[in-house]
């Protein structure tokens, strides 16, 4: 991995904690909201048919999604695997730990992401998948959209 990706992907790592929302944890099992924009990462990341997209945000240089779904950590890993390929996406590293998994990703030299998946405490059989792409344009110091 290049130098400025480890700090890239441990950037993305913050972010995608600093998405995360502690609020619907509180209320218990909260009633899943799907999100009214599915966000840029959706159009080239294919996870319609693996839970409800609750948020989705999309800033110059990075885009998050977040699905809230009904499937396991060992069910979604295989399946994030194969669409993450079929994007375009190289898979650097994975963590599986059981109740909790990341996966480190790049396309090309300027983009890098995270998929962390996370078993919902407070709600059995839910996981929480969140999703975090950052890219920056290849000529210049100025991020780019994520989207590509």
């Amino acid at each position: 991995m290049a130098p400025g990706a480890f700090l890239l992907v441990l950037g993305l790592t913050a972010a995608v904690v600093g998405c995360s929302s502690d609020g619907d944890r509180a209320a218990g099992c909260a009633t899943v909201r799907a999100a009214e924009d599915t966000g840029a990462l959706t159009g080239t990341l294919d996870l319609a048919d693996l839970g409800v997209t609750t948020a989705a945000e999309d800033r110059p240089g990075l885009s998050t999604v977040t699905v809230v779904s009904r499937r396991s950590i060992d069910d979604l890993l295989p399946l994030l695997r194969t669409r993450l390929d079929r994007a375009g996406y190289e898979r650097l590293g994975e963590d599986d730990e059981g109740f909790e998994a990341e996966i480190y990703l790049a396309r090309g030299a300027d983009t890098y992401g995270l998929v962390r998946l996370r078993e919902d405490q407070e709600c059995d059989g839910r996981t929480n998948l969140q999703v975090a792409v950052s890219t920056k344009a290849a000529d210049s110091n100025t991020p780019s959209p994520a989207s590509t």
